[in-house]
């Protein structure tokens, strides 16, 4: 499920042989457009491209990976994600201005793969995330846009932080795995497998930790 920037439209996944992705008007709750005839399987995940809300992403079971303009039904850009029997965990549109400017995050190696236009050519380029000598290659387990940079959740509990498709920082953030990243207009918040809530500051400096234990849901 994902909702478009302004609320007012929100776009759902089902299952099935030739699996179709509806996008609903919130209010009166009726479906305003319907996107099938590429996905197998099921849909996975779905992800609004920010500001405008025009694009939305969509990625299957499968690892199939597509650009949509929902309000045409047009698909923009097709992609895969990774090889074959690959979990896809996140998906993300990293640019207010280039709807083909992506990550998504899933349990196969690479792990990471980024989606930017070509230098040469106006189709998308996808590569493989760099982790380079500051993170440890793992699964990794959701993906948000922060700024100008990319942030993602590890299995191993760790914020990775990304320029480009280059993992820049690693911050241990919870213990056990970080489920859950989102962004707001002045604060990042992270959510763990350790039932803790963690509030950052947008440039990831640690704010106030909540533990849902105290609201009597204590994870097992």
């Amino acid at each position: 499920l994902a909702m478009s920037p302004d609320g007012s439209i929100a776009a759902s996944g089902d299952e099935g042989d030739r699996p179709c992705i509806a996008c609903w008007d919130v209010a009166p709750c009726t479906p305003v457009s319907i996107l099938s005839g590429f996905h197998a399987l099921a849909i996975s995940r779905v992800a609004f491209s920010p500001q405008s809300g025009e694009y939305l992403a969509s990625v299957a079971a499968t690892s199939t990976m597509v650009v949509w303009n929902w309000r045409s039904r047009q698909r923009v850009y097709p992609s895969l994600c990774c090889g074959s029997g690959g979990r896809i965990f996140g998906l993300a549109f990293l640019s207010p201005d280039d709807h083909l400017s992506l990550v998504a995050c899933g349990d196969t190696d690479p792990y990471v793969w980024f989606w930017e236009r070509g230098e040469v050519s106006s189709k998308a380029v996808r590569r493989r995330g760099a982790f380079g000598r500051r993170a440890r290659r793992q699964p990794t387990l959701c993906a948000v846009r922060c700024a100008d940079m990319c942030l993602t959740g590890q299995a191993s509990g760790h914020l990775y932080v990304w320029h480009g498709r280059n993992c820049v920082k690693s911050i241990k953030a919870h213990r056990g795995s970080l489920n859950a990243i989102d962004v707001s207009a002045d604060s990042v918040v992270t959510g763990g497998r350790d039932g803790k809530i963690r509030q950052w500051s947008l440039a990831l400096a640690p704010g106030a930790i909540f533990d849902i234990c105290d609201l009597g849901a204590c994870p097992t």
